[in-house]
């Protein structure tokens, strides 16, 4: 059996943490134990991942482009068979959560797969194709019930935000999130060489190749671009405001 690994965060910052790293690497895992997936793929070469960065659990299938890709993918080069001659095809996903955290959204998305005969695996539930109730309408209400309560953990964060944030507003007159760059250690040196050269007229992509050429990295450890200047400068005139 082909085996597809699906990997979704649903904040932008979310993308360089370890979250999607950590899902890869319980899906290869998964994938590795099990008997009946294409072992080289799995073990010599990796998974093929599909990965919707920035994507909220709420978004709904056909708006995923990474899951429509998957879908394109697989209709393309495993068409299923009813006669039993082609390779079945599964897709992997850490936990029922990083496929949807809206119930609606989850049920569309493994209707699509069912569709398509396409298995879908939850590594935290084991050899189970959650895409498929097997004509036990037991399976299919757990499954259900489970969505929900993945829909209502959400919105219990969203609330529990939303409420920190004004909290914090209120007092503070400021909504504290991401720290504007310079308040981390390090970046005091960094912002001043930025200003600096910016006020002697030099253009963005040149202060980005300095900063480069002179061993400093962004905050997430990447190399300097014009965009990443313009955003620190653009911050800092914000800021002072």
């Amino acid at each position: 059996m082909k085996a597809f690994a699906y990997i979704r965060v649903s904040g932008k910052a979310q993308v360089d943490g370890d979250g999607p790293d950590r899902q890869a690497d319980k899906i290869k895992k998964f994938a590795q134990e099990q008997t009946f997936i294409d072992h080289p793929l799995a073990m010599q070469s990796g998974l093929p991942v599909y990965f919707d960065r920035g994507i909220s659990g709420t978004v709904e299938a056909m708006d995923r482009p990474e899951f429509i890709n998957l879908l394109a993918f697989i209709e393309t080069n495993h068409p299923y068979s009813i006669h039993g001659d082609s390779e079945p095809v599964c897709i992997i996903v850490e936990r029922m959560d990083r496929l949807a955290r809206d119930l609606m959204v989850q049920e569309m998305l493994l209707a699509e797969c069912r569709k398509r005969h396409i298995k879908v695996y939850a590594v935290d539930q084991g050899l189970v194709d959650v895409a498929n109730d097997g004509g036990d309408p037991s399976r299919t209400l757990i499954r259900q019930i489970f969505g929900a309560i993945a829909q209502w953990e959400k919105s219990v964060i969203v609330l529990k935000t939303r409420a920190a944030r004004d909290r914090i507003r209120k007092s503070t007159g400021r909504c504290e999130g991401v720290k504007p760059y310079g308040e981390l250690p390090g970046e005091d040196e960094i912002l001043r060489h930025i200003e600096s050269w910016s006020a002697d007229g030099l253009p963005h992509r040149t202060i980005a190749g300095s900063l480069n050429l002179s061993g400093f990295r962004t905050r997430h450890g990447k190399e300097w671009t014009k965009k990443h200047v313009a955003q620190v400068l653009q911050t800092q005139r914000k800021n002072k405001q």
